[in-house]
Formats: C-alpha cells, sequence, structure tokens
C-alpha cells in the first residue's frame, strides 16, 4: 500500500518510491550510481484521478522527494512539486476524455547514447542501423585520441547524426585538438 498525503482538503496524493541505477556510467565528471524519484497518484474530489512522477536532480539544486513532500505537509509546495500536481490533474482531465496525452504529437526517435568509447563492441554500427536509430551522442573526455577515431570511423558513410558532449569538460583547445 503505498503512503498518502491529504492536501488541503483538496486532493490525496499516494506516492509510491523507486530508484533508477544505470547500466553504464552516465557522464565522465559524475560517479552517481542511481537516481531517486517518486510515482505520484493524485485523486480530486472532482473523482479525478491522474498520475505524475516528481524526479528531482539533485546537481540541479533540486531538493530531494523525500524533502518536497515533507515541505507539503507543512504547505509549502515547491515549483517542481507544483508542476507535478498541474501535470497529474492533466493526465487525470485526459483520462476522464479516454484521450492519451500523446495524441497528435511527433513520435520521439531516441538516440543512441555511449558513455565510453573504449567499451563498444566492433559491430555496433550495424546494430544501430538494424535498430533504425538516427542519432548516435557520444560522451566524450575520457580518452581523446580513441574517441577521435570512433568518431571518425562513425561519419564515414553519413547514417548517423552525431552528438557530441565533452560533460563540461571541453575548452576551445580541447576542442580544437579533438577535431584535428
Amino acid at each position: 500500500v503505498a503512503p498518502e498525503l491529504r492536501i488541503f482538503g483538496q486532493m490525496k496524493i499516494s506516492y509510491s518510491p523507486y530508484t533508477l541505477k544505470p547500466t553504464q556510467n552516465l557522464a565522465t565528471i559524475s560517479n552517481m550510481s542511481e537516481r531517486k524519484g517518486v510515482l505520484l497518484k493524485i485523486e480530486w474530489l472532482d473523482g479525478l484521478t491522474g498520475y505524475s512522477d516528481l524526479h528531482p536532480w539533485s546537481e540541479l539544486g533540486d531538493q530531494t522527494w523525500e524533502q518536497q513532500l515533507a515541505d507539503m505537509r507543512t504547505g509549502q509546495i515547491s515549483q517542481m512539486l507544483e508542476q507535478s500536481i498541474w501535470m497529474a490533474r492533466r493526465d487525470a482531465q485526459a483520462r476522464q476524455q479516454n484521450k492519451s496525452l500523446f495524441d497528435g504529437l511527433p513520435t520521439v526517435k531516441n538516440n543512441y547514447l555511449i558513455t565510453d568509447v573504449r567499451v563498444e563492441k566492433p559491430d555496433i554500427l550495424n546494430y544501430l542501423k538494424k535498430e533504425g536509430f538516427e542519432t548516435i551522442k557520444i560522451k566524450l573526455g575520457r580518452d581523446l585520441q580513441k574517441e577521435a577515431e570512433f568518431v571518425s570511423g562513425l561519419g564515414l558513410d553519413g547514417a548517423f547524426k552525431l552528438r557530441l558532449d565533452f560533460n563540461a569538460l571541453g575548452t576551445w583547445q580541447t576542442y580544437e585538438r579533438f577535431m584535428k
């Protein structure tokens, strides 16, 4: 049974904590091993029920979900939690009308993320083409020489858009050295 809160007599919020554990290191300067958030179920007095998520990023200055819910108990609602409540209300209204909030929106294609070129398999390009990826995002800054060789090989047939991410490690000198 999920814990619940009653807020200002207007809604009941049930929540369920979760932890996301990446299968690989997501950044060259971050060692964050997991991300914590909470799924929200919000029931309003008018009978509508909607769902959303509260997923803070502490490195961007967000309070933990625990702190945001504790503050809400004392009448203080963070901007992030307010947005989560708003999103749950939109979800509730769409559910009432048997509509999806995604109807009519373009399908978002995911990019393939490479966080360390040193561990990629030699046949990765064939796999990515077969799976329909169009964009590859590559985290750079661990080994510029190997990364430059890898990126050069990717661009030969023009099959992919490349997004290069230095994770705030790059200076114009690093970029210039990499491009040479």
